[in-house]
């Protein structure tokens, strides 16, 4: 994976049976709620990489179709608090 058009997210809790995109959506119409609209096609795919373990949270990967938005969910989420709080 290019990290010109990904993120990784860590920390993300894990439940059973999971929709993960649904669930980054969400976090991402809190982020940019202007894009709201638009989600759908700036999000490419969302998945967990490795293997389910006891006590651990897998990384999910987020691929965009641009970059431009990929930077602007990458600045709005370093200054913003809604990461931690989720």
């Amino acid at each position: 994976y290019s990290r010109r058009w990904n993120l990784r997210l860590y920390g993300k809790k894990e439940t059973p049976g999971e929709n993960i995109r649904e669930e980054i959506m969400k976090l991402f119409v809190a982020l940019a709620p202007e894009d709201k609209e638009k989600l759908g096609f700036l999000v490419d795919t969302v998945h967990r990489v490795g293997v389910v373990r006891d006590n651990s949270t897998r990384p999910v990967i987020i691929q965009f179709t641009m970059r431009a938005f990929r930077n602007k969910i990458w600045k709005v989420s370093r200054d913003n608090n809604t990461l931690k709080e989720k």
